[in-house]
């Protein structure tokens, strides 16, 4: 099943070819141009492009996984960690056509959070084992550990860039959402439903969405947007003006 939002709500389009769950794809795609890659059952390469209608199956992944990260558009994406079943840091690039094996994850893991491009991403929590809040950026050749997440989780979404993202949900603690503003993380609001397994869009950090998830047993369709709070501008009259030891 696919489905498009148009801001305010859900409409069905044409499926994908193979069924899975546990898969991922290009996160910074659009609604006219993604990738979905990866998955399971039983664990596959299977990789398929949207082009706005329709689903055509390109080329596979080297590294057959699910619940792994990635980041990127339709035609420039990275695939990394998941499991295989187990964990793995394997890291692959797509250049529209096919998959390269580059450098791997400092820390194998799945269900982790994820944001970014195929040279600039963020990989944020996940599953080592145990639950991990191990931070990484790639910087189009290498992944460099960062600063922590204040909370261990998996099962997490994630938004924005390789130094503006979100990561939130996420199993043991559910609702917590942390920014990152490129060299540390702070809590901000949470989200309004307590959920794991869940996954999130945008490009930004002050335009995100959650996905769906699961508090176990049982599921969510709900979505939640996350927007930063607008900054109000005063409207100044030349004789409003008033300078006092310094310069404007």
């Amino acid at each position: 099943n696919t489905e498009k939002y148009d801001g305010s709500s859900w409409t069905e389009v044409n499926e994908l070819n193979e069924g899975r769950h546990g898969n991922t794809g290009s996160v910074n795609g659009s609604q006219t141009a993604t990738l979905c890659f990866g998955g399971t059952s039983p664990v596959t390469t299977d990789n398929e492009s949207w082009n706005g209608t329709n689903w055509t199956e390109v080329g596979e992944l080297n590294t057959a996984r699910f619940y792994a990260m990635g980041a990127g558009t339709s035609t420039a994406a990275l695939g990394f960690g998941g499991n295989t079943p187990s964990q793995t840091a394997v890291n692959e690039s797509w250049n529209g056509t096919s998959w390269t094996e580059v450098n791997d994850l400092n820390q194998a893991r799945s269900y982790g959070g994820t944001a970014g491009t195929q040279t600039a991403a963020i990989a944020m929590g996940g599953d080592n084992p145990p639950v991990s809040n191990n931070v990484e950026t790639w910087d189009g050749s290498s992944w460099t550990e960062v600063s922590e997440l204040n909370t261990n989780r998996y099962g997490v979404g994630g938004a924005g860039t390789s130094t503006d993202a979100l990561c939130f949900a996420g199993y043991p603690t559910g609702a917590i959402n942390e920014h990152w503003n490129g060299s540390s993380w702070t809590e901000v609001a949470d989200l309004g439903t307590a959920r794991g397994y869940t996954t999130g869009h945008g490009a930004t950090s002050g335009a995100a969405i959650c996905l769906s998830g699961t508090p176990g047993p049982g599921n969510y369709r709900i979505s939640e947007e996350f927007a930063t709070a607008p900054t109000t501008a005063a409207i100044l009259t030349e004789g409003d003006l008033f300078l006092s030891g310094g310069t404007a």
